[in-house]
């Protein structure tokens, strides 16, 4: 999906869009494996605190983190600075805004090739047919993905109450367990609200 394929025009449908915003956490992005059903109705708030205490302390040293910065705000390792702990005003956890015009480059474009990558790495799986599979479909990713503009918005919860909730802090996905991400939700109300009178993002495909 970071090209236009036959009839399956993903990125030219992507660059009709006027507006194309990415929020992306700078650190703690992880996916929580459970329902909000069976916190809200089967656990109180005494049993809750511990039982996310004890998984977050799984998490910390055990699990390494399942959705990376780099990929999810569309930068190569080379790109990233160090995070900002300092929230923009009225938008808590928000640290960055930054405007990102298009990348015009025909750049790797190597289907036949990923899927000889693919093929090896499911035939011999080994941690280096992995990684070179890996890094072959995040170039190709970047390279379509950047031929349009975004506006890049990075979020560090570090300072919350759960940062280990990232992944669903940034959505508020419960609004008792999740609300640190309320500024984040603000800052998508104000944008979709001034888009109209915001330059658009251009695409050079």
């Amino acid at each position: 999906m970071a090209s236009d394929c036959d009839d399956k025009n993903y990125i030219s449908a992507l660059a009709a869009f006027k507006n194309r915003v990415l929020y992306a956490n700078v650190s703690y992005d992880r996916i929580l494996p459970c329902k909000n059903r069976f916190f809200n109705y089967w656990l109180s708030p005494l049993k809750l605190s511990l039982l996310l205490f004890l998984f977050f302390v799984f998490l910390i040293f055990l699990v390494p983190d399942m959705v990376g910065w780099r990929t999810s705000s569309l930068r190569r390792e080379k790109n990233l600075i160090k995070p900002s702990h300092r929230s923009l005003d009225g938008y808590k956890h928000i640290v960055n805004v930054e405007y990102c015009s298009p990348v015009s480059s025909e750049g790797p474009h190597f289907p036949s090739k990923a899927a000889r990558a693919k093929e090896a790495a499911q035939r011999s799986p080994n941690r280096e047919n992995t990684e070179e599979y890996h890094q072959m479909m995040e170039e190709e990713m970047l390279h379509g993905l950047q031929k349009v503009g975004w506006k890049k918005v990075d979020v560090n919860f570090h300072s919350s109450f759960w940062p280990y909730s990232a992944h669903n802090n940034i959505h508020v996905k419960n609004e008792w367990l999740h609300n640190a991400g309320a500024g984040v939700i603000a800052h998508v109300a104000d944008s979709i609200k001034q888009q109209e009178s915001r330059p658009c993002l251009p695409a050079n495909l």
